[in-house]
């Protein structure tokens, strides 16, 4: 028969090769991974046990099982509770407020990533702080509560300014613009866009760069600068083109050809189209 340590290894090295293939996308494989080292494990460690429990459960997610994964975090959730690991309890329940977001269950997700946010708070633990703040404010933007969006939005950008974290800081800039944008206060929109898109030239942060002039097309076609729009446009376009991101691609082309049938120019549209 197997040492408890032995039961252990199995389990943990099991669980390490899982972490690798849900980092590769490779779920199914994962999942197989960790039900080896749930079995070898034999009930030997609760720790551990809930530990592979979590990951099974991000495995889920991850292959669109949403329920099944929410079963695993709810499971692990009430052992962190019980063994008063508030910290790691907190991390569940933001990922059970992720969940929800994706379910469309705002109400839910809101009350998770708040109980979740107050721990991050109260520990002082800041990065997390902002992250939760930046998805609480993604909910009240889509679910049109946009002075709480702005609100929460700003709370994660005044973290990330201070902790000096440039790239978070672009990433919530931008987000910032959008609730602006859908709010119709343009010009504050095309504001923070400005100042996201010297940041992201700045400091090669391709991606946000390309994302920003795709936003400020979106912004100039709302004024009606159609022009403006139809530069900004190329721009991301050009980017997406160079790094190969052929979904962006294909809607930067549509929205091309938007612009140019708003603008009647339909030698232009069929070229975008």
């Amino acid at each position: 028969a197997l040492s408890i340590q032995d039961k252990q290894k199995i389990a943990l090295s099991n669980n390490e090769l899982a972490m690798i293939c849900i980092s590769d996308g490779n779920t199914k494989d994962a999942i197989t991974y960790l039900n080896t080292g749930i079995t070898a494990l034999d009930n030997s460690d609760e720790m551990i046990f809930h530990q592979l429990l979590q990951n099974r459960g991000t495995a889920y997610v991850y292959s669109g099982e949403l329920d099944i994964g929410l079963a695993h975090f709810y499971q692990v959730l009430s052992y962190y509770t019980k063994c008063n690991d508030s910290i790691k309890a907190a991390n569940i329940l933001n990922n059970i407020g992720v969940i929800n977001y994706h379910k469309g269950e705002y109400d839910k997700a809101l009350k998770n990533m708040l109980r979740s946010v107050e721990v991050y708070e109260k520990k002082g633990m800041d990065a997390y702080a902002a992250d939760n703040f930046g998805n609480i404010a993604m909910i009240y933007n889509e679910t049109g509560n946009y002075p709480k969006a702005v609100e929460y939005t700003k709370k994660a950008l005044g973290i990330h300014i201070q902790r000096q974290d440039i790239h978070a800081q672009t990433g919530q800039m931008i987000n910032l613009a959008n609730i602006y944008k859908n709010t119709d206060s343009l010009d504050k929109s095309i504001l923070y866009l400005q100042h996201a898109l010297e940041t992201a030239k700045e400091n090669k942060y391709t991606n946000f760069e390309a994302m920003v002039y795709s936003n400020l097309g979106l912004v100039y076609e709302k004024q009606g600068l159609y022009n403006k729009a139809f530069d900004a446009i190329k721009n991301s376009l050009s980017i997406y083109k160079q790094t190969g991101d052929a979904i962006n691609e294909a809607k930067n082309l549509r929205f091309l050809g938007s612009i140019s049938k708003e603008q009647k120019i339909y030698n232009s549209a069929l070229q975008y189209l």
